[in-house]
């Protein structure tokens, strides 16, 4: 996967966020489905979560951004106080993702009864360079095979107060979206993720890396005009 600092409309990313250190992102099953519902509502209109996958060390996602009109018209619903003011998608995405955090944190901090840092301020953003790695990574990711761990031994949440390998045990999966496939046994569920992956993924794939390579050559012919004058 490729780095970014920047993501586009209508791109396919994957967005990962980190748990601090000395914490776990999340402890319980109830945290995780609130998890879900809140990147549900500050993510609507924005983009598309495909695929997402939650573990104590940290979450991530594979989205695909809507087109700009979408995530601008979106923009102005929950800000009014903006006064119509345009800003740029990236940072629009970026603003809700940080909305959507800070609310999680707030909550998760109550209930744990503490204070301070939870998640990084920053989230990662990467795109793929091919189909055959963008199709692997949603598999693992499925599987919740996806390593977001502290490499520091000391840096990492204490296991005891993770008890939700003792509550999946017991059928419930609220981890990643293998609980689509999980919970709802019907063909035409299995269809569609079949056909986004070997359909509709190819197309995003492609699309995305065109964006950024004409972004790329945007940004240099930018500089050589600037340079030349």
């Amino acid at each position: 996967m490729i780095k970014t600092k920047k993501i586009y409309p209508k791109g396919f990313y994957i967005l990962e966020s980190n748990v601090a250190a000395n914490s776990n992102y999340i402890e319980h099953l109830s945290e995780a489905k609130l998890l879900l519902n809140l990147l549900q509502k500050y993510t609507a209109g924005f983009l598309k979560i495909h695929d997402y996958l939650i573990t104590r060390h940290g979450i991530q996602l594979a989205v695909r951004l809507k087109s700009e009109a979408n995530i601008q018209k979106a923009f102005q619903y929950v800000s009014i106080e903006r006064n119509n003011q345009e800003l740029d998608s990236s940072r629009i995405i970026s603003e809700r993702i940080r909305l959507c955090l800070s609310s999680y944190v707030r909550t998760i901090n109550y209930r744990r009864g503490r204070t301070g840092v939870l998640v990084h301020s920053n989230f990662n953003k990467y795109y793929f360079e091919n189909l055959s790695e963008a199709k692997l990574h949603l598999e693992n990711m499925r599987e919740q095979l996806v390593c977001m761990y502290q490499r520091k031994k000391k840096y990492r949440g204490k296991k005891k107060h993770y008890t939700i390998q003792h509550e999946i045990s017991k059928g419930s999966i609220f981890l990643c979206s293998k609980e689509l496939k999980m919970q709802t046994k019907s063909l035409r569920k299995t269809q569609t993720l079949r056909d986004f992956t070997n359909i509709v993924l190819p197309k995003l794939i492609k699309r995305t890396k065109s964006i950024h390579f004409n972004q790329k050559k945007h940004t240099q012919n930018t500089k050589q005009t600037q340079n030349s004058s």
